[in-house]
């Protein structure tokens, strides 16, 4: 690499270092995004690709579970799934009033018994 003596080029070399680094990761969280998308997309229209994904991931440390596409894009599937059947139940007054309370009001607040 070139050695630069001036403090000013120093600065602007290591800017546009820092601007290149920066544009190379958006460009890859839009793409990682996009994979997301199409694995939801296909999970929404074929149970085969829940159950790959759920076999994928099930044996994926968390951490590396939430580097992979498939994977965040079946957390998702799940997630969206429960909170629909929550809102199917709670929609409905199916349930006794504790557990109403319990399941429709309380649910995903921190600390609650529900």
């Amino acid at each position: 690499m070139v050695a630069t003596k001036s403090p000013v080029l120093r600065v602007l070399m290591v800017l546009a270092l820092g601007m290149a680094a920066h544009s190379a990761f958006a460009s890859t969280n839009e793409q990682f995004a996009a994979q997301v998308r199409a694995h939801r997309a296909a999970m929404a229209h074929d149970q085969s690709a829940v159950k790959d994904a759920a076999a994928l991931c099930a044996g994926l440390p968390p951490a590396r579970a939430m580097d992979e596409p498939k994977c965040v894009a079946w957390h998702l599937h799940v997630r969206g799934l429960s909170d629909k059947e929550r809102s199917d139940t709670c929609d409905t007054h199916g349930l006794p009033a504790i557990s109403h309370i319990r399941r429709c009001l309380l649910d995903g607040l921190a600390g609650s018994a529900a």
